[in-house]
This record gives C-alpha cells, structure tokens and sequence, in this order.
C-alpha cells in the first residue's frame, strides 16, 4: 500500500458523498485489493493533509444555505479523524522512544541507542510533539462535541418555536399581550393580575414549544 493507493481511496470516497475516515480507507481499499493496516493508513492521511482537503469539501455560498447541524457535525468529524490521527502518531513515535531505550534482560541492558547518538535527541523531541498534537487535538474534539451538542439543542429550540407560531398562534399572542398588560398596569393591583396571567401564558406557551415536534 502506498500514499497514492490512499490518495485515491480518499478522492474516491469523497465523490460518493461519504466521510474518507482511516476505517473507511482501509475498507476501501481492502475491497478493491489493496492489504491495508489501520495504522499505515493513519499516517499517510497525516502526510497527505487530507483533514485540511475535507474542510474545503463543502463550498458555503448565498445560494447554499448551511445547515449549523451539519456543519457542526462535519466539524466534529474532521475532529474525530485529527484525534485518530495524532493518537496514532504519538503512539508511534512513543513506541520509537521507548525501543531507543533498548530491554533490561538479567540486569544487562540490551538494544539501547547510545547517549552520543544525534537521533536520539530527535526521537524523544518528535515524541514531546506528537504528544502535544495529541492534547491539542483532544481539546478540540472535545470543544467540537459539545459544539454540536449546543447547536442541536438551539436548533430544535428553533424548530420548535416556528412549529408553535405556525399552528398556535394565539400562544405566542396571549403571551405578549400579557407582558405589555404588565408594563402598562395602572395600578399595583392590576400590575400583579397581569403577571399572574403572564405566568400562564408563558407556561402554556413553553409547554407547547416542548412538546412540538422537530425534524431530526
């Protein structure tokens, strides 16, 4: 398997519509022939830049509407393929670290690279680097979770909302009428029968919205 054969199973992929993630390759590519790891596939996406190309898969324009759901979940997709990625990229650049250290087999060390060796220094800088890659990439996973989860809940509300002001107007009505009867009360004796009706008509109305339905 080569960077090409990866290459093209994300081009190929793509066209179909459907998210080129380091499973999805390898089944791709397994299926047209091609032995495939998890593992090597991992790092010939990071080498290929291919999180940044799925970013610019979906052009926003006027004429496109986007949809915050979706692009909340595409973003929480590019995030999970980044976190793959650099999990995968640190554990192997741990696994470099931990071999230049050699094995310890009856007291005598074995396999070690040498103090004086210059790709020593570099092994266990390009470990600290993964391991950063890796935190920051979490972080983002997580922001990226939550972002989504934020904008369903808004969404919905959204939905929601119109679903009521389409079918139950006088909802909405009763409960503006309510909040001007409050502020214009003429008297304190008016001014708390009016929020006692506001109440109610804030109640009703929500209790409304949440039980309209939504669309996903």
């Amino acid at each position: 398997m080569t960077q090409d054969d990866v290459a093209e199973a994300v081009r190929e992929l793509e066209s179909e519509g459907r998210h080129a993630s380091a499973n999805a390759v390898v089944c791709w590519l397994q299926t047209h022939g091609v032995p495939a790891t998890k593992r090597v596939v991992l790092r010939h996406l990071h080498a290929l830049g291919a999180i940044e190309k799925r970013e610019k898969r979906v052009p926003i324009t006027k004429s496109m509407p986007a949809d915050p759901v979706q692009m909340a979940r595409a973003q929480l997709s590019d995030a999970e393929t980044a976190l793959e990625t650099s999990r995968a990229v640190m554990s192997e650049a741990t696994l470099e670290l931990m071999l230049s250290q050699g094995y310890v087999y009856l007291g005598t060390r074995y396999g070690s690279w040498l103090p004086s060796d210059p790709e020593l220094d570099q092994v266990a800088k390009a470990a600290v680097h993964a391991q950063d890659s890796y935190r920051r990439a979490m972080s983002e996973w997580e922001r990226s979770r939550d972002e989504l989860a934020h904008v369903k809940l808004r969404h919905h509300r959204q939905q929601q909302e119109r679903h009521v002001h389409l079918h139950q107007p006088e909802l909405l009505q009763q409960r503006e009428h309510w909040q001007e009867k409050v502020r214009t009360a003429p008297s304190d004796r008016m001014n708390t029968e009016a929020k006692k009706n506001l109440q109610q008509a804030i109640f009703a109305y929500e209790r409304a919205v949440a039980l309209a339905p939504t669309t996903d």
